[in-house]
């Protein structure tokens, strides 16, 4: 699958967690300014922090005005994940959870996932 994005920086465990094995892309250049039909300028996609922020700029931007910036990237994605299962929590330790999962952009499932094999990872290791 061949798709178009913004070059960001992805994370070894955002990939392997989002099943992404493989992306490749080219660097583009931080700072870039291009003028629009109606003459305006427009300042280059920043480096977000989060999901968050960047959901907010793309609410509030539109992204045929950074066409220039985008470039193509290889994308595969890796078959369903394995069966799922229950963990039940009190809610103070969801809570955290959350907010932490919030924090660092990503759902609370996903932080669970990449916590998991952190230490499963750690535990084969020793």
């Amino acid at each position: 699958m061949l798709t178009f994005r913004p070059d960001t920086h992805v994370t070894e465990a955002e990939r392997h967690s989002s099943g992404m094995n493989e992306i490749s892309s080219l660097k583009a250049a931080n700072e870039y300014t291009s003028s629009m039909d109606h003459g305006e300028s427009v300042t280059g996609i920043p480096a977000f922090h989060n999901r968050e922020e960047e959901a907010e700029f793309w609410d509030t931007h539109d992204v045929t005005d950074y066409l220039d910036e985008l470039r193509p990237v290889q994308v595969r994605f890796a078959p369903n994940l394995s069966t799922g299962m229950t963990v039940r929590l009190d809610p103070d330790d969801r809570d955290a959870l959350g907010r932490i999962a919030a924090e660092r952009g990503v759902g609370p499932s996903t932080l669970v996932r990449m916590w998991i094999k952190e230490r499963l990872r750690a535990e084969s290791s020793s």
